[in-house]
């Protein structure tokens, strides 16, 4: 499994983008970048560790011994949408470097959110095997490129109107179905360019595209603003739009 990776990884590219997430990780952190010939390691940290970790330090030690550049960033491993957020921004700042994500040394939920971001993005997944898992995972076994499928993440239109929701609603302004509506044609989204209708005929594409979706999604709420219906996010809505910002 190893061998027939490294041969991929061995073809002529620009760069090796190695994206890690950090527990409580050393050696299958800077093994792994070791035999995999990474040209940088991308380390997320815990956004809520406000000193540097005896396991950073030694991480950090050991890549600096390699010769491999160090890039620091944070997110919070233990939220799914705020792991997945991240992911996709850097794979995407990446884009066109070849980017692996080592989905071993950080939490249960950053190996979720890594595969989910790998699935979307064009990223190699892979998981690092120890071969002594007393304390903390010691001796790397080998290294396994994991298989992915392709998924696509919410149509662009839908996250584009939440983003919109979501940034009225921070400055405490009302947004309506009609709202709704007018950014569509203005940003000339598909459920306004590929209909040719008006009027009524929009708000009942805009219920079956829009809102009827992201309501069993459980990302919209509605209520009544005078005669009009009002729009807002719900709490998986917001953590939604920061995980999913990033596809658009």
């Amino acid at each position: 499994m190893e061998s027939g990776m490294l041969t991929e990884m061995e073809r002529e590219i620009a760069s090796r983008i190695h994206i890690m997430p950090l527990g409580f990780e050393e050696e299958r952190v800077y093994e792994s970048a070791e035999r995999l010939k990474a040209d940088k390691v991308i380390l997320l940290t815990h956004e809520g560790d406000e000193e540097e970790t005896e396991y950073l330090k030694v991480v950090r030690a050991e890549l600096d011994k390699r010769g491999i550049e160090i890039e620091l960033t944070h997110c919070d491993l233990f939220d799914l949408y705020n792991s997945l957020g991240k992911f996709a921004d850097k794979i995407r700042e990446y884009e066109n470097e070849d980017v692996y994500v080592n989905l071993s040394t950080g939490s249960k939920v950053t190996a979720i959110a890594g595969m989910i971001a790998c699935m979307v993005f064009e990223a190699t997944p892979y998981y690092v095997r120890a071969g002594k898992y007393e304390d903390a995972p010691s001796e790397i076994k080998d290294i396994v490129e994991l298989p992915k499928y392709d998924i696509k993440a919410p149509d662009d239109q839908l996250i584009k109107l939440m983003i919109l929701i979501q940034r009225h609603s921070d400055k405490g302004e009302v947004v309506t179905k009609g709202d709704l509506i007018d950014a569509g044609e203005e940003m000339e989204l598909p459920f306004i360019t590929e209909h040719d209708v008006k009027d009524k005929g929009q708000y009942r594409i805009l219920d079956r595209e829009i809102v009827n979706p992201l309501k069993e999604a459980g990302y919209i709420k509605l209520s009544k603003e005078g005669r009009s219906k009002r729009v807002e996010l719900t709490d998986d809505g917001r953590e939604a739009v920061n995980a999913f910002r990033s596809f658009v």
